[in-house]
């Protein structure tokens, strides 16, 4: 099941970016690699929600990047997503939606709501660094009815996080905590969820 899972993100993955071999680059190009990697992840997982046309505002899908602010890794990770999500939002669409990524810096349950909603964001792409702060980040998700991410595994097990994007040497594993994504408001398609790993 996990060859046919990375068999399936490949192929989801070739439609939209190349997929390199990151020993066979410089790191520079390996980090851009992984993040437009990511953002098309982010992109096709939000495609097979069944209730995003119901989340979206104005006929757009944004995306809230939420970093820590002062954390280095956590910005860093913040540019390349931001970067590589509306790079790949200029080309192509979600289920017939323009999609752009939006920046903001955590401080807090209510500020996160607030910033959710101005945005009209469907999503919310959780950087690392917030470990510590990821069951208010899930509180803020439900609360907004934002479907969540991140690519650390520990803020879906424990955190609550609605899915998760983890590396897995040059593959990409998906974690989904199923009632966290109910109680998000989004309705993942039985495609992706035989593929990933599902917390029930």
């Amino acid at each position: 099941m996990r060859k046919l899972a990375a068999t399936f993100l490949v192929v989801l993955l070739a439609s939209v970016v190349p997929v390199a071999t990151v020993e066979s680059v410089l790191p520079a190009i390996a980090q851009a690699q992984d993040a437009s990697r990511e953002a098309a992840l982010i992109l096709r997982i939000l495609s097979y929600d069944r209730n995003l046309a119901q989340r979206a505002t104005n006929g757009r899908v944004a995306v809230l990047i939420v970093y820590q602010q002062g954390n280095g890794a956590s910005e860093a990770e913040r540019s390349r997503v931001v970067t590589a999500l509306n790079a790949l939002g200029a080309r192509t669409t979600v289920s017939n939606m323009q999609a752009r990524a939006v920046e903001h810096a955590f401080r807090d349950r209510a500020t996160l709501v607030q910033a959710a909603r101005t945005a009209g964001a469907t999503a919310i792409f959780v950087c690392g660094g917030l470990g510590g702060a990821a069951q208010q980040i899930s509180q803020a998700a439900r609360e907004a009815r934002t479907l969540s991410m991140t690519s650390e595994s520990e803020g879906v097990r424990r955190g609550g996080l609605g899915v998760g994007l983890v590396a897995d040497g040059s593959q990409v594993r998906l974690v989904i905590n199923l009632p966290a994504v109910e109680a998000e408001g989004a309705r993942l398609d039985a495609a992706v969820l035989r593929l990933a790993e599902v917390i029930r």
